[in-house]
């Protein structure tokens, strides 16, 4: 980042980046966007050790069996018309 002569180099452009980060966090509407992120992600990890502990437990470990139990629907977003 190139400074100005006269301005006070790095250290009165990182005051300034700190003071515009303290606000953007202070913003209610953005503040809720990291909210609903971890909202989803904890939802995906939950989705995902559910499926590891049903391949595990109820098909000891074994993907290939656990792959033709219509508990995983896995033929979901295939084509009508593919064979």
């Amino acid at each position: 980042m190139a400074c100005r002569p006269g301005t006070g180099g790095r250290s009165k452009s990182a005051i300034t980046f700190f003071k515009r980060f303290i606000a953007t966090w202070k913003s209610v509407r953005f503040s809720a966007v990291p909210g609903h992120v971890l909202v989803f992600n904890g939802y995906q990890l939950g989705a995902s050790f559910t499926f590891y502990n049903m391949t595990y437990y109820l098909f000891d470990g074994d993907t290939a069996r656990a792959s033709h139990s219509p508990l995983v629907r896995h033929n979901q977003f295939r084509s009508p018309h593919s064979s």
